[in-house]
This record gives structure tokens, C-alpha cells and sequence, in this order.
């Protein structure tokens, strides 16, 4: 299966110079560049280990980080930076599969941790949930405090930068139709991102055959809008359907 690819977005900070702080700006940059070439030299294992890239381009990422791009995106991920300044599409989109197989991962950890932090507060603190209900004018309710959770979203609530994961499984009759629900969303003008993940096999070919039973927008595929995983049982747990989107540290069910 082709892994598919996320629309490269640059993540700019606005950096406000002067010609009257130019000697403070280059003393900042030659500290940056000490801090990151120290940094290089006892974290040189990590780096290879976590990020999965050679001494080379690890001096070229410092490189980079060292002009322009240190200002604009001090806190953009070392593959990401390759990826913006590659300099072949080669290059570009083998940066681009390297950072979707990264992010695959990342969502996958952070979902089966969330499905074990649920299950701990309830198991620990079965009659309360998170949030206590406050009356109209903003003040606690009650003498006797019980927590309650805020509404749950639906598809028509998500916003555009939200993003949403569906785990579903093959044989799961509701997970098609909770599919083309956000399938029909999305080819509405909805700007939020969909992965879903399939729980019941580890085949590329069938979760291509899944998303041809299921009538998956090529286009949506081809545009980043929609990615097709295969879980690596991360989150076998999870009851499927299960519909999410991301919401600050947590990931919140959504309402189809």
C-alpha cells in the first residue's frame, strides 16, 4: 500500500529585527548555534535512535537551523525541516513518508494511552467523571460535588484543524457507515483530516479492499485528507467503531 502523504504546511513565527539589535542578534545566533552543536555532541545516540537519521543529515539540519529557519521555526522536528529544504522530489517525498510513518506512530501510542488513562479513572473513580457542573452564574453546584463531562462533539462540530481518527475493523457493519458519514462531511467543504485504522488486520491489500468495499474517495486519499492504516495491535482494545479527534492532551469521542 502506498503510504500516503500530509500536506507539508510551514509553521512560521513571526520574528520581529531591526537594524538597531544587529549585534545582539548575531551574539543570540552564535549562542543558538554553541547551545545546538553541544547539543549535537551528547545527544548524537538519541538523535539516531529517535529521528532515524545519519551524522550528514543531521549536520545539514543544523545547517539549516542555523539561517533562517532557526527564526522562523525554532521548534520544528529535524524531518520536517529536511523535508521543507530538500532539495530533489526524491528527497522531498522520501522526508514526507518518513514523517507519516513517525506521526502513524505517534497517534497510535497516544490512543492506546488514552483508552488505558479511561479505563484507570474508572476503574478508580467509578461515580465521578472529569469536569464539575458549575449553575449559570459560574459557581460550583451542590454540596456534594459530582463531576460531569462536557458535551461530546459531532462531525459538524470539528473544526478545521482538528483531527479525527475512526478505528474500525473489517467486519464491523457500523464502521461503514460512520465511514461515509464523515466521507460525505469532507466532500462538503470540512477541512479536518481523517485516519482510520483498521484493527483486524496487518495487510495493506485488504485494508485497499476495505476501502473499496466502502467507496473511499480516491481524490480524498490522494490529497492527505483521508490516510488508510493498518493497526499494529496498539489499539486492539478499542471498541470499533470508535470515532476521535484530538483535543489538547486527550483525544475525545466524537458523535457521528
Amino acid at each position: 500500500m502506498t503510504r500516503p502523504r500530509y500536506s507539508v504546511i510551514a509553521l512560521l513565527v513571526t520574528a520581529g529585527l531591526s537594524g538597531t539589535v544587529q549585534a545582539s542578534s548575531v551574539e543570540s545566533d552564535a549562542t543558538r548555534a554553541e547551545a545546538r552543536a553541544s547539543e549535537g555532541v551528547e545527544t548524537a545516540p538519541a538523535r539516531t535512535q529517535h529521528w532515524d537519521l545519519s551524522d550528514a543529515e543531521w549536520e545539514r539540519y543544523d545547517a539549516i537551523m542555523e539561517g533562517p529557519r532557526g527564526l522562523w521555526s525554532p521548534d520544528l522536528d529535524p524531518i520536517w525541516v529536511l523535508g521543507i529544504h530538500a532539495e530533489t522530489e526524491r528527497e522531498r517525498r522520501y522526508y514526507a513518508e518518513l514523517a507519516v510513518e513517525q506521526e502513524r506512530d505517534r497517534v497510535t501510542g497516544e490512543l492506546a494511552f488514552q483508552h488505558a488513562y479511561d479505563a484507570a479513572w474508572d476503574r478508580l473513580y467509578p461515580d465521578r467523571v472529569l469536569i464539575e457542573p458549575r449553575d449559570r452564574s459560574g459557581s460550583a453546584t451542590g454540596a456534594t460535588p459530582r463531576m460531569s463531562e462536557p458535551s461530546t462533539p459531532t462531525l459538524d462540530d470539528l473544526r478545521a484543524d482538528d483531527r479525527v481518527v475512526l478505528v474500525a475493523a473489517r467486519d464491523c457493519n457500523r464502521c461503514g457507515d460512520i465511514l461515509e458519514r464523515a466521507v460525505e462531511r469532507l466532500q462538503d467543504g470540512a477541512q479536518w483530516r481523517l485516519d482510520v485504522f483498521l484493527t483486524d488486520t496487518d495487510a495493506d491489500q485488504e485494508v485497499r479492499r476495505w476501502a473499496a468495499e466502502n467507496a473511499v474517495p480516491i481524490d480524498l486519499v490522494r490529497a492527505g485528507r483521508i490516510t488508510l492504516n493498518h493497526d499494529d495491535g496498539t489499539l486492539a482494545d478499542h471498541d470499533t467503531p470508535s470515532l476521535l479527534r484530538h483535543s489538547g492532551q486527550r483525544w475525545q469521542p466524537v458523535l457521528p
